[in-house]
C-alpha cells in the first residue's frame, strides 16, 4: 500500500476515533471495534501479528485459570472478544505512529475540525432538544444544578476531554518550547477541555507539564516560552480571584469544596473507593487471578449498591483501569500491568522526548484516577508515550536546534 494511501486511511480512522467512535451505537462498543477484520489483516500484511499472538497467549492462559470459577461465562467471552479487537487496534495505531511522520499535519486536522464542531455546540446549547447530543447534562456533584458539559459525539464529557488531550498538549508544549504561532488552535482546545469541565484530565494535565518543566529544568533553562507562561499564570490567578469575590458559589468552587469534604461521589469513586471495591470485589474470587473478565458488573453489583447505600443502580464498574486491572486480572494482572509500563518506558526512552514525557506523566498519573481496561483513549496515549519516531522537534538532543530554527 502506498504512503499516501496509508495515511488518508489512517486519517479517516483516526477522525472517526476521535469525533465519533461510539455514535449510534450500544454502550462498550466502538466503530474501532467493527474495523477489527481489516486492523488484523493490516497486521498480517506488515508482519507485526506476531505480537498480537503474544498478547493472545497470555489472555488465553488467564482465561484458563479463570472460566472453570466465573459464574458467567457468557460475559467473560463477550469482553474478552472486545479486548482482543481493542489490543489489534492498538497495535495499528502503533504502527502508524512507529514511522509518524504526519502526525503534525492529523493533529491540525483534528484541531481544526474540532474547532468547527466546538462552534456548532455552542450553537446548539440555545436549542434545547439538540443539546444533549453534543454536550453532557448529567449532575456532576452534589447540590450543584446541572450544567453543560462538552462531549461533542462521544458518550461522555472526560472521555472527550482525555480523546483531546494528546493535541492539546502538542499544541501547549509547541506554546510553551517552540514559541509556536498556532494561537487559534491552541486557544480552542483549552476551551474545548475547559468547557468539558473535566477536573480529572484539567489538574493531571497542569500537574504534568509542572512535572515536565520542573524534572528538565537544567537542560530547559532558558529555552521555555517565560512570557506565555506567566500570561497563563496570571490570568489562572485573576480568573480564580473574580470567581471568588463575584461567584463564590460557582460549580468548580463547589465541586472542589465537595471533594475535599468527601461528598463527591464521582471522586472518590474514582480515586479511593474504586481500590476499596475492587479488593473486596476481588477476594471473594482469587486475589492473585481476579474476579475475571465481565464479571463484576454482576459479582460487584450487590456490594456497590451496599457500599453507596444505593436502592438500584443500573451499571456498576470500576472507574480506574489500575483497579479494574487488579479486580479482572488480580496481583499478577497487575504484575504484568507496570512491568510492561516500565519496560516500554525504558525500551523506547521516553525521557528523551519533552512530548513523549508530558503524555507518559500524564497517563501514569491519571490511570489511578479514571478510565477503565477497555477505554481506547487510554492505550492512545500510551501509545503516543512509546512512540519513538513522534515529534523529534521535541527530542532532547535536538531540542537547542529546533528551537533555533523555530
Amino acid at each position: 500500500m502506498s504512503t499516501s494511501k496509508t495515511y488518508h486511511l489512517f486519517f479517516f480512522v483516526a477522525i472517526v476515533y476521535t469525533f465519533f467512535n461510539s455514535v449510534l451505537l450500544p454502550e462498550g462498543l466502538y466503530y474501532t471495534t467493527l474495523l477489527t477484520p481489516f486492523f488484523f489483516i493490516n497486521l498480517i500484511r506488515q508482519k507485526y501479528v506476531k505480537y498480537y499472538f503474544h498478547f493472545l497467549i497470555i489472555s488465553l492462559l488467564f482465561a484458563c485459570i479463570q472460566l472453570p470459577t466465573v459464574e458467567y461465562p457468557k460475559d467473560y467471552i463477550i469482553s474478552f472478544l472486545l479486548l482482543q479487537t481493542l489490543a489489534i487496534f492498538v497495535l495499528n495505531a502503533y504502527l502508524f505512529f512507529k514511522t509518524a511522520g504526519a502526525t503534525a499535519n492529523v493533529f491540525k486536522s483534528l484541531a481544526t475540525i474540532n474547532i468547527v464542531l466546538v462552534a456548532v455546540a455552542l450553537i446548539t446549547l440555545f436549542i434545547p432538544f439538540i443539546r444533549p447530543v453534543l454536550w453532557y447534562l448529567l449532575p456532576i456533584s452534589p447540590d450543584i444544578p446541572v450544567i453543560p458539559r462538552l462531549k461533542l459525539f462521544t458518550f461522555e464529557a472526560s472521555y472527550y476531554s482525555l480523546v483531546m488531550f494528546p493535541i492539546a498538549g502538542y499544541y501547549a508544549l509547541k506554546k510553551i518550547l517552540l514559541k509556536s504561532e498556532y494561537n487559534i488552535l491552541f486557544i480552542s482546545l483549552c476551551l474545548s477541555l475547559l468547557l468539558s469541565f473535566s477536573l480529572g484530565v484539567l489538574i493531571t494535565f497542569f500537574i504534568g507539564t509542572i512535572l515536565l518543566l520542573s524534572l528538565n529544568m537544567d537542560k530547559l533553562r532558558g529555552k521555555v516560552n517565560i512570557t506565555f507562561i506567566m500570561i497563563t499564570c496570571w490570568g489562572l490567578l485573576a480568573s480564580m480571584l473574580v470567581l471568588f469575590f463575584f461567584y463564590r458559589h460557582n460549580p468548580l468552587f463547589e465541586r472542589l469544596h465537595n471533594i475535599y469534604s468527601g461528598k463527591d461521589t464521582s471522586a472518590r469513586g474514582r480515586i479511593t473507593d474504586s481500590f476499596y471495591i475492587a479488593w473486596n470485589v476481588t477476594k471473594t474470587k482469587s486475589l492473585l487471578f481476579g474476579a475475571g473478565l465481565g464479571q463484576f458488573k454482576h459479582i460487584g453489583k450487590g456490594f456497590s449498591n451496599y457500599f453507596y447505600s444505593y436502592s438500584k443502580i443500573p451499571v456498576t464498574r470500576v472507574y480506574n483501569s489500575v483497579a479494574e486491572t487488579f479486580c479482572i486480572y488480580g496481583g499478577l494482572g497487575l504484575i504484568l500491568r507496570f512491568y510492561t509500563i516500565i519496560y516500554l518506558f525504558i525500551k523506547t526512552k521516553v525521557w528523551e522526548n519533552y512530548y513523549r514525557q508530558l503524555l507518559f506523566i500524564f497517563i501514569f498519573i491519571y490511570q489511578f484516577t479514571g478510565s477503565y481496561l477497555f477505554n481506547p483513549a487510554e492505550y492512545v496515549i500510551w501509545v503516543l508515550a512509546f512512540s519513538t519516531a513522534l515529534f523529534p522537534q521535541f527530542n532532547r538532543t535536538n531540542f537547542i536546534l529546533n528551537t533555533r530554527q523555530l
